[in-house]
């Protein structure tokens, strides 16, 4: 993780939500929430914790379909909590992320629900900040050529 100035935010988790319904949704990242624990180190297993259980409680004032970007923040201060926020997408980011506008490579989590055609990306640290910049770029500055965003481990 980009280590900072003390008291600066750091985006330290990253999730691009297509067309999930909001309860499924929850169910997923309960799920991911539970698999966080077979991390490999103590400090990442801690973060991406925290992190689910600050997303997790912000999703039931929520109904129907999600389509967003929801990103949570921690400090550089180990003593405070993150920030969970979520961005609804615009008609136009929607829609590019539905039809190929923007291509985002990583492990696109699924419903169990056949019928479901949602999915969610889950980025953590520094592949966070990185899938955030091209996100930002590529919608801030109107340029949907079919651009992808590639993470390989």
């Amino acid at each position: 993780m980009a280590t900072t100035s003390k008291g600066e935010n750091i985006l330290s988790l990253l999730l691009v939500i297509n067309g999930l319904e909001a309860e499924k949704l929850s169910e997923i990242l309960e799920q991911l929430k539970n698999d966080s624990k077979n991390i490999g180190s103590h400090k990442q297993r801690v973060l991406y914790w925290n992190a689910y259980s600050a997303i997790i409680p912000r999703l039931s004032s929520i109904t129907g379909k999600v389509n967003a970007f929801i990103t949570y923040h921690t400090v550089s201060d180990p003593d405070e909590d993150g920030k969970a926020d979520i961005i609804e997408l615009t008609k136009k980011q929607r829609h590019a992320l539905a039809h190929g506008g923007l291509e985002l490579m990583g492990k696109k989590t699924k419903s169990l629900d056949e019928n479901s055609k949602g999915w969610v990306i889950v980025y953590g640290e520094d592949d966070a900040v990185t899938a955030w910049e091209v996100i930002e770029c590529t919608f801030t500055r109107g340029m949907f050529l079919k651009y992808t965003f590639c993470v390989y481990k």
